[in-house]
């Protein structure tokens, strides 16, 4: 190697010098410096999705602990919880599409729906459950006239 530099003219071997210094810059930046740079610009735009998910979290965190506030109103103490439930059913007419409502104990009732709107049982359960507490604790559906949303149940139903 050293026979072929020195057979080499001064200009030559600078030509030599600087063409092997610009393919050492070249492979370090193919080779270090722009996969580097990739993974940290990748980086950078994953953190600044994830703030945004942070950030909408926590809006709908914040969102949701304000639903929560409301206070639970208190079961009425002069009347059973069987008596209660008949009572919410009368409210919205669906006292008729009880066929059976067998009392487990003084907080648990399992109540038997024949031919009730889905819709109108699931916002009802809803409304007591934010109101009031009260959970559906088991529950079995029937879909007795699908066009029409009607459907049998057997549910147990508990007050806390």
């Amino acid at each position: 190697m050293k026979l072929f530099l020195s057979q080499l003219s001064h200009r030559e071997r600078q030509l030599l010098n600087v063409g092997a210094v610009l393919i050492l810059l070249t492979l370090f930046w193919l080779l270090v410096f722009r996969p580097v740079s990739n993974y940290l610009n990748r980086q950078a735009h994953l953190k600044i999705q994830l703030q945004q998910q942070l950030s909408a979290m926590q809006q709908s965190a914040g969102q949701l602990a304000g639903r929560q506030v409301i206070s639970q109103q208190v079961l009425p103490a002069d009347k059973t919880f069987s008596a209660w439930l008949d009572g919410q059913l009368q409210q919205l007419n669906l006292q008729n599409a009880v066929k059976r409502s067998e009392p487990i104990d003084d907080k648990t009732v399992t109540i038997w729906l024949e031919s009730v709107s889905f819709d109108t049982w699931v916002d009802w359960l809803q409304d007591i459950h934010q109101k009031y507490g009260v959970t559906v604790d088991q529950a079995d559906i029937i879909i007795s006239d699908r066009p029409a949303g009607l459907v049998n149940i057997r549910m147990r139903i508990t007050a806390l």
